[in-house]
């Protein structure tokens, strides 16, 4: 495995240069003598990622280890709110009583 590091010059802020690094990983796997590629008729490469993606498929993450998304984040907030106006009204009812509208 090999981990490449370029830097990146910024904008300058208050007079000090600011520096981003960008980290590549590079990797190889190296597969021999795959007979099942030849029953199915593609490159040991193709073979190679149906195995490990079926491998993959058949994986379970533990919910401890489960990454939230932004929008499963996004989600969460706006149900921890949703329920503390239920049942009071529109945004325009709403609206119309706090101006004193009848």
């Amino acid at each position: 495995m090999a981990i490449a590091k370029k830097e990146r010059s910024g904008p300058q802020r208050d007079g000090i240069d600011s520096k981003a690094y960008t980290y590549t990983v590079n990797t190889t796997l190296t597969i021999r003598n795959l007979d099942q590629a030849a029953l199915h008729d593609r490159s040991m490469e193709a073979e190679a990622r149906e195995i490990l993606a079926r491998g993959v498929e058949k994986f379970s993450v533990p919910e401890s280890c489960k990454i939230e998304t932004p929008q499963e984040r996004m989600r969460k907030a706006l149900d921890s709110v949703t329920g503390i106006w239920a049942g009071r009204g529109t945004t325009d009812e709403l609206m119309r009583e706090l101006r004193g509208e009848d």
